[in-house]
């Protein structure tokens, strides 16, 4: 049997103002009280505070999260399937900094 579970693909929904300040932390305070999403999938952009705020919620809330990184990829030209090698490999090294900011 296929179970579905509610996800909210927050940059996607709510593209416009997925940076603002606080927003998704706020977001997520405001939805995740309701039991209905069982997951969210968040973008790039969040500094260390409103990770924490992120982190806790979901955890709170046994929320699963996953990050996309495409805005971000897009935004900086960063292609981890270049076929220049040294441009490959400066990518990755920039996205695992920025993964490692996520968490």
């Amino acid at each position: 049997m296929t179970v579905f579970i509610p996800s909210l693909l927050v940059p996607e929904v709510y593209h416009p103002i997925k940076r603002e300040r606080n927003f998704t932390a706020d977001l997520l305070d405001s939805i995740l009280e309701t039991n209905f999403y069982k997951s969210v999938e968040l973008g790039d952009g969040f500094d260390e505070k409103e990770r924490k705020r992120i982190l806790a919620v979901t955890e709170r809330n046994g929320i699963d999260v996953t990050q996309w990184l495409t805005f971000l990829l897009e935004e900086n030209n960063l292609d981890v399937a270049s076929l220049d090698t040294v441009l490959r490999k400066r990518n990755s090294k920039n996205n695992q900094k920025k993964l490692a900011l996520s968490c």
